[in-house]
């Protein structure tokens, strides 16, 4: 009857895609299945009777080669507990395989220790999902030019945030960045030096913004920046950084130099926004000398002022910031 239920289980253990190997209590290889043979490419007759940790090398998820002696096998060993651990099992023909590693301790009748199972699970599967998720959310969300979020995913977010019910909804700050005589210098220069000078522009930019704050190619060579605070000292702060890094940002085509110039508006979001009314505040306030007007609201909101930055004489005013190299 036992032969008959060990030929049984060991059937059925070979129908399992994912790898089983039981070891001893000095963790050499006493059974292992077919989708353990499948997964490390060594078959039973290659590993049995020999130690578990020094015939798999294993590597953690920075591709550092971890000691057999500190393997998820020795630590069970050590704590006499399961231990579960993601990493990357060397195959024979020398590739990396991603595994979900689970081992377990065995014990007898007198609650000795009698051994340890060790399941082997192929993780590549969910790797691949993950790579082609994040592929088709940067296809989705990222644009393919500045490498920045898109359009598409700024209202995603700006919708989110103006649909928080009013009694949880926080206010937030929109910066509209434009590079001006973005047109003209397409038509000069070219479509590909503009795409190189709108790339450059991109990089400068987003190496200001930090999370929580987020900014993404509205269209053309417009920007929009999702600032949390509502602080009109740091959103100029902010305004006069972008101003000051594009500054010195350096663009040559041969030996002249390019003169880069930003305008940036600013407006905070307020209970009657629409995504609409929103940015046509930024935009007005980008428009240098002239004041931004406010949307027509109900009398019970208190129509917002949007401000930007700009400084003339050597004084700050809000009006539109403007940056020259």
């Amino acid at each position: 009857m036992y032969n008959f239920f060990r030929a049984f289980i060991t059937k059925i253990f070979n129908y399992i895609d994912e790898g089983i190997c039981f070891t001893d209590v000095n963790r050499n290889i006493t059974y292992w299945n077919s989708g353990a043979a499948t997964i490390t490419g060594y078959r039973f007759d290659e590993v049995a009777g020999k130690n578990y940790g020094q015939v798999i090398d294993y590597f953690d998820q920075n591709g550092k080669k971890i000691d057999y002696t500190h393997d998820p096998t020795a630590q069970v060993s050590e704590n006499a507990a399961p231990q579960e651990r993601r990493l990357s099992v060397s195959h024979k023909d020398g590739h990396p395989v991603p595994v979900l590693l689970r081992s377990f301790p065995v014990y007898g009748d007198n609650a000795e220790l009698t051994g340890f199972i060790h399941l082997i699970i192929d993780d590549s599967c969910r790797k691949t999902q993950q790579a082609k998720m994040g592929a088709l959310t940067k296809a989705a969300y990222i644009d393919s030019l500045s490498e920045l979020f898109n359009k598409q995913y700024l209202e995603k977010r700006l919708r989110t945030l103006l649909s928080t019910a009013p009694d949880r909804r926080k206010a937030f700050s929109i910066l509209y960045v434009q590079i001006t005589g973005f047109r003209e210098f397409n038509e000069k220069y070219g479509v590909a030096r503009g795409d190189q000078l709108l790339k450059m522009i991109a990089k400068t930019l987003s190496s200001v913004i930090y999370i929580p704050n987020m900014i993404g190619r509205w269209y053309g060579a417009s920007f929009i920046i999702i600032a949390e605070t509502v602080n009109k000292s740091l959103i100029l702060m902010l305004a006069d950084k972008l101003k000051a890094r594009v500054a010195e940002t350096n663009y040559t085509i041969g030996e002249e130099t390019v003169s880069i110039q930003l305008v940036i508006g600013h407006t905070v979001s307020q209970d009657y926004d629409t995504i609409d009314y929103l940015i046509q505040r930024a935009m007005k306030a980008s428009l240098e000398g002239e004041s931004p007007e406010a949307p027509p609201v109900p009398e019970k909101f208190q129509t917002d002022k949007a401000t930007v930055v700009s400084k003339e004489n050597g004084e700050s005013r809000f009006h539109s910031a403007r940056s020259r190299r």
